[in-house]
């Protein structure tokens, strides 16, 4: 299904170490890749750790990557890794911005898996903080302070499909007692009480079918389409929506409009993408 790998854009390289006040981290002899994919965050992105700061440190992280450069100049083991985040069918490769990496931490018990540049991996681990490094600009030879977020690796998998991998184990570590099936909530990870606050829920994590779709109200197609921004803090010029989605006990106000816009479908993950494109197209087709 999603076989090939896109060529690796990257401005800067890191290439020392500026010594400051990063949590001291322990390994993580005691949890299981299991513990940490059924009790990670799954709203933790570049721009979210980035915009939130300490509002993730300590949360577990379980992401499909591409291994960037090596660090060097550290003591530990530490790469460069993009958050690999959707897959474009007409270059046939992989999504991912090393402008927007991580820097991961080799803490693993295990160092059976040697971590290799151009490799994509399942990451599992705990979200630290960020921590200033220097680097250098490829074109002018510049050095800079370069803030990247950290985390540290407990366990790792080579993969050579990472979306249908990391899909597959999210789909085992999760369930949905709701309709006795297996489910994984991008912003609300274990609670699954809210879910008749919402028309579509699991819009968010599984794709819906189009046919449960074409039997909504033009209104719930309407709220449907604009729950998948309210999950990540959109708020909204149109007051009946505003006021709707204020009633809800997920909701949380973040983004006004027009900041929620500026950045473009960076927020939403795959199908939520689909989902909103699919009651987008039903709307249309009802005009």
């Amino acid at each position: 299904m999603k076989k090939r790998i896109s060529i690796v854009v990257c401005v800067f390289m890191v290439i020392g170490l500026f010594a400051g006040g990063m949590p001291h981290s322990v390994r993580a002899a005691t949890l299981s890749k299991t513990d940490i994919a059924s009790g990670c965050n799954y709203d933790i992105n570049y721009r979210q750790v980035m915009r939130y700061r300490d509002s993730y440190v300590g949360d577990y992280v379980f992401m499909p990557v591409m291994l960037g450069s090596k660090v060097t100049g550290v003591e530990d083991i530490e790469y460069q890794a993009a958050e690999i985040t959707g897959y474009n069918d007409y270059f046939a490769s992989y999504e991912y911005d090393f402008d927007e990496c991580f820097i991961i931490r080799d803490k693993k018990t295990d160092s059976s898996l040697s971590w290799v540049e151009g490799d994509m991996i399942l990451i599992y681990g705990k979200y630290i903080g960020t921590k200033l490094y220097y680097s250098t600009n490829r074109l002018t030879d510049k050095k800079i302070d370069d803030e990247r977020p950290v985390i540290d690796v407990y366990y790792d998998d080579l993969t050579y499909d990472p979306l249908n991998d990391w899909e597959n184990i999210m789909i085992q570590t999760h369930y949905n007692p709701v309709n006795d099936s297996s489910y994984y909530d991008y912003s609300d990870p274990g609670d699954t009480g809210d879910y008749d606050e919402y028309v579509l829920w699991g819009s968010d994590c599984e794709y819906i079918d189009k046919s449960y779709i074409s039997s909504l109200t033009n209104e719930e197609l309407r709220i449907a389409r604009n729950e998948i921004y309210a999950r990540h803090g959109r708020m909204f010029n149109s007051d009946d929506l505003q006021n709707y989605f204020n009633s809800k006990s997920w909701y949380s106000p973040r983004y006004s409009p027009d900041e929620f816009n500026a950045m473009g479908d960076s927020m939403l993950n795959a199908y939520e993408k689909a989902n909103r494109d699919a009651i987008a197209a039903e709307e249309n087709r009802r005009k």
